[in-house]
């Protein structure tokens, strides 16, 4: 079996444990407690994704992350998030506000119809 991962000494054990306890959102405190558990246990990236409902490539990933930049490596965006588009998010609100209007009058809209809009403006 493979050894579990170890986690570079960027904060002292106070200093982490304060980390893991003050985060601004639900997901960087999973983020920091997969940091945690492999540093205290020192837990395999199997038994800390069990214990955590994630993916063992997630585990790996986070710790990586924090090995190479620190408590910051962790502080980045997501990588989900809206990466192209057709229309701004004004522009987009503005259509789907003139769909809302229209469905509300007892028209039916579907996805060919939106997709002809679009490709109008």
């Amino acid at each position: 079996m493979q050894i579990p991962a170890q986690i570079k000494p960027w904060l002292t054990v106070e200093e982490m444990m304060v980390w893991v306890r003050e985060v601004p959102t639900k997901e960087s405190y999973r983020h920091r407690l997969v940091v945690w558990l492999t540093y205290i246990g020192p837990f395999h990236a199997q038994r800390v994704a069990e214990l955590l409902a994630v993916s063992v490539p997630s585990v790996w990933h986070w710790v990586k992350e924090y090995n190479n930049r620190g408590p910051s490596g962790l502080e980045g965006p997501g990588s989900g998030g809206r990466r192209w588009s057709f229309l701004s998010w004004s522009e987009e609100q503005e259509l789907l506000q003139s769909f809302y209007l229209r469905a509300g009058k007892g028209e039916i809209i579907n996805a060919k119809k939106i997709h002809h809009n679009i490709c109008e403006n």
